[in-house]
């Protein structure tokens, strides 16, 4: 996910076709939900007691993505530096705070 933000992020300050900014951006929701799947699967599997907020903040996350995809699609929104803001702070919150106490317990429980 962090590559593919990178990828787009890049593209965006390069100032590339808006076709190539949409492809990053459809590789970049496909990925995130094949990796939220997999997360709650983990999390089913191994009783992670916190599993219904995680889901919650996953489809948080989706439902804004997908509704900037939607914006992006129809031309009234760009992707831009507040945009990239936003998904490199979730990204980093996410990955480095929420996800390390899934880690921590699958750890723990295996």
């Amino acid at each position: 996910m962090f590559r593919i933000a990178a990828d787009l992020h890049s593209a965006m300050i390069n100032g590339r076709a808006q076709e190539e900014l949409k492809g990053l951006f459809a590789r970049l929701i496909a990925y995130t939900r094949f990796h939220f799947e997999n997360e709650e699967a983990l999390m089913l599997a191994h009783g992670f007691p916190d599993t219904e907020r995680h889901r919650r903040e996953h489809g948080k996350l989706t439902a804004t993505v997908c509704l900037l995809e939607r914006y992006f699609q129809e031309g009234t929104a760009k992707i831009d530096a507040q945009t990239m803001r936003f998904l490199n702070r979730w990204l980093r919150h996410h990955v480095c705070d929420t996800d390390q106490d899934v880690a921590r317990h699958i750890r723990e429980s295996s």
